[in-house]
């Protein structure tokens, strides 16, 4: 089974719209949706915005599906030239761009949580196929990027294709139970002064788009 996290109902819609025989099924505060895609058995949830949502989300599909990959699809903001507006990014690692680690030795985890190299090339090849595709860093952060100053600050110290709120703290969970995990994004907004209304414009296209990319990628997995 393939669990599949998306943060917003907008980037789940497509995946929902497509899933074969679904079915809802409500897990204390989170509704699962239990289906088939591309003859994949799927789990599907929203998280919700923020690291904690995510990280908790991450977990109760863990708990309740043991699946044996999970994808987190949707949205996020440009760090890079590369990625520009409705570009697709795959995540080759996570990090978190406002938790600062650099005087502790041992975290069990670290502060990098790479992605599952088959899945990252899988979702690559699928977004290809979609347009422009990057494969890269992404970063997470409790903070909806809308400074040109802060997503500077960003790249700065750490990097990165693109900036999330929560691909981080999914990647961070699913790392510690040991199950492979990659992310796909696509660029609704530039992380700058006019990124909210940016990504109010671009939100259902682009989370449209990257749905469409685990769909193909699912049949190549």
């Amino acid at each position: 089974m393939t669990g599949i996290i998306a943060s917003l109902p907008e980037e789940l819609a497509r995946l929902k719209a497509v899933m074969e025989n679904v079915k809802e099924v409500q897990r204390g505060p989170r509704t699962f949706y239990e289906g088939k895609i591309a003859g994949e058995d799927i789990a599907a949830v929203i998280c919700g915005i923020g690291k904690v949502n995510g990280a908790c989300t991450a977990q109760a599909l863990i708990d309740a599906y043991s699946p044996c990959r999970i994808i987190h699809t949707g949205v996020a903001g440009s760090l890079d030239e590369r990625a520009g507006h409705l570009s697709l990014v795959i995540s080759t690692e996570l990090m978190y761009h406002d938790m600062d680690l650099q005087w502790i030795d041992n975290t069990p985890s670290g502060s990098v949580f790479p992605a599952d190299e088959v899945m990252t090339e899988a979702l690559y090849e699928a977004a290809l196929g979609c347009g422009k595709a990057e494969k890269g860093r992404m970063v997470t952060g409790d903070r909806f990027i809308d400074s040109k100053a802060v997503k500077e600050d960003i790249k700065a110290r750490c990097g990165g294709l693109c900036v999330d709120m929560e691909v981080a703290a999914t990647a961070h969970a699913a790392r510690l139970a040991g199950i492979p995990y990659c992310a796909v994004k696509c660029i609704s907004d530039m992380a700058d002064d006019g990124a909210g209304g940016t990504f109010e414009d671009f939100l259902a296209l682009a989370a449209d788009k990257a749905a469409g990319t685990v769909i193909d990628a699912l049949g190549r997995l």
